[in-house]
C-alpha cells in the first residue's frame, strides 16, 4: 500500500507522519489538525492493550486539552481525582505537590491506557489517518530532499513521506530530526 506524495502545488494539502501515538504524539496531531493545514497521519506499535503505569497529571492539564480540542473536564471525568500527589520524578528527594487550592480544581490519576486510547480517538475524529499495531521498519532520504518511510502494518509493508518523531523509545530521529543520514532502519542496534 502507498500513501502518494502530495506535495506543494498539487492543490493538496501537505502531510506529515508523526511516530508515537502516546499523549505527545497526539497532541502533536491535535495541534496540527486544528492550527495548521497539514494532512497527519500517526504511526502507534500498540493497540493501547499492554499495561501501562498510570500517571498522575496536575490540574493544569484541563486548559492544555481544551487548546488541543478536547473536553477537559468531561474527557478526564473517567480517571480518579487526585488532589496532593507524592514522587521522586527525577530525583531522589520526594516532593509533594497539591491541587488543592488549583483554579483548575484536582489533579488526576489516568488510567493511561484509557487515557491514551480516548487521545487517539479524538485525534482519529479529527481527520487523522490512525495506524495501530504498526512499526517503523525504514526511514530514506529522496533524491527530492524528502523522507520515505516504511512501515510493517498488518503483514504489509507501507510507504508514507515525511515524520516527526514523539516516541520515547531510542530512535535516530530524537528530538522530531531525522539524522544527517540517507537510509535509517529500525529497529536499532
Amino acid at each position: 500500500m502507498t500513501y502518494q506524495d502530495r506535495g506543494p502545488g498539487s492543490g493538496s494539502k501537505r502531510h506529515i507522519v508523526i511516530i508515537g501515538g502516546g499523549p505527545a504524539g497526539c497532541a502533536a496531531a491535535l495541534t496540527l489538525l486544528k492550527y495548521s493545514d497539514f494532512d497527519v497521519t500517526v504511526i502507534e506499535s500498540t493497540g493501547f492493550t499492554q499495561q501501562r503505569i498510570g500517571e498522575v497529571v496536575s490540574a493544569g492539564i484541563s486548559p492544555l486539552l481544551e487548546y488541543l480540542g478536547v473536553c477537559g473536564k468531561d474527557f478526564l471525568a473517567k480517571h480518579i481525582s487526585a488532589y496532593d500527589h507524592i514522587s521522586t520524578w527525577g530525583s531522589a528527594t520526594v516532593q509533594s505537590r497539591s491541587s488543592t487550592f488549583s483554579l483548575f480544581g484536582s489533579g488526576w490519576h489516568l488510567d493511561r491506557n484509557t487515557f491514551d486510547s480516548d487521545l487517539m480517538e479524538q485525534v482519529e475524529r479529527g481527520g487523522a489517518r490512525i495506524y495501530l499495531r504498526s512499526r517503523l521498519i525504514e526511514a530514506v532520504l529522496t533524491e527530492e530532499n524528502t523522507w520515505q518511510l516504511s512501515l510493517h502494518h498488518h503483514g504489509e509493508t507501507d510507504h508514507l513521506p515525511a515524520g516527526i518523531s514523539c516516541t520515547s523509545n531510542r530512535t535516530p530521529m530524537g528530538g522530531g530530526i531525522l539524522r544527517a543520514s540517507r537510509t535509517l532502519k529500525w529497529p536499532l542496534p
